[in-house]
């Protein structure tokens, strides 16, 4: 599902929007399309921004997800219920892959 929704909001980035930009203010874009990746990168910064003050702390890297992973781990003889409880990593996860699919959506801060 994820690659899914990467794949189509990469697409609608990075072409479907450009294309309709393009269509409806020709003279403007092509004498200013070499600024449309500095401008892509600028908004998905701001977004990551916006998301990193509105989602919990503590999810901006694989190493921070592992540790939430890792501190919820079941213990001997657990069933490891704490790993979906009240904080659990599965809670987690979406909020990661969202901070995840906006860097990714945005080019990783370096374009396309």
């Amino acid at each position: 599902l994820y690659s899914i929704v990467l794949s189509a909001s990469v697409c609608t980035v990075w072409q479907t929007i450009p294309s309709y930009l393009l269509s409806r203010f020709p003279s403007f874009l092509e004498q200013n399309i070499k600024y449309l990746p500095l401008v892509i990168v600028t908004l998905g910064g701001i977004l990551m921004g916006i998301l990193a003050s509105v989602l919990p702390k503590g999810l901006f890297g694989v190493a921070d997800f592992v540790s939430t992973l890792s501190s919820n781990s079941p213990q001997d003889g657990d069933s490891g219920s704490s790993i979906v409880g009240d904080g659990g990593a599965l809670k987690q996860i979406v909020p990661f892959l969202v901070l995840s699919l906006v860097t990714s959506t945005a080019g990783f801060s370096v374009g396309p």
